[in-house]
């Protein structure tokens, strides 16, 4: 049960953990308008779409860390992410 006046990390993020092969799938512009409030967005996110990376970390309000092959690393939304 949720603690009045205290925001409880998205349910969706639970379904994450460190180590995670997970993707963005979502598209660019849905992306955009989750990430306000979550890390932010940037374009160097959108060539990253639909490519695997590993989850490195999640902040305690849900937010997951994705750092992928070639080095470079996002904060994103749990929604804008599937696993593998």
């Amino acid at each position: 049960m949720p603690i009045f006046g205290k925001e409880q990390p998205p349910e969706k993020a639970a379904r994450f953990k460190v180590g995670d092969q997970v993707k963005c799938s979502v598209e660019a512009l849905k992306l955009r308008s989750l990430q306000l409030g979550h890390g932010g967005f940037s374009m160097d996110m959108v060539p990253l779409i639909n490519i695997p990376g590993s989850v490195k970390s999640i902040d305690d309000d849900g937010d997951v860390v994705v750092v992928y092959p070639n080095g470079k690393q996002f904060m994103y939304h749990p929604d804008a992410l599937s696993k593998e």
